[in-house]
């Protein structure tokens, strides 16, 4: 899936799809404008940890959103 979705985003060269560990994510805090949550932290053994990521690379103000 992440393969497919690369190729997708091919006519956006900022933008990527990666695999990552959602507890414990390589990026800076308020890196993203947005992050979405889609049935992701329900996998998680501390789903708490996922979401805590979530919230500290979205930039303050902006849009976290979850769907599960």
């Amino acid at each position: 899936m992440v393969a497919r979705l690369n190729q997708r985003l091919a006519p956006y060269p900022e933008c990527r799809a990666l695999v990552v560990d959602g507890q414990a994510l390589t990026f800076e805090d308020s890196t993203f404008d947005a992050a979405f949550c889609i049935l992701s932290t329900t996998l998680f053994p501390k789903w708490s940890a996922g979401l805590d990521e979530a919230v500290r690379v979205v930039r303050p103000g902006r849009w976290l959103a979850g769907v599960y």
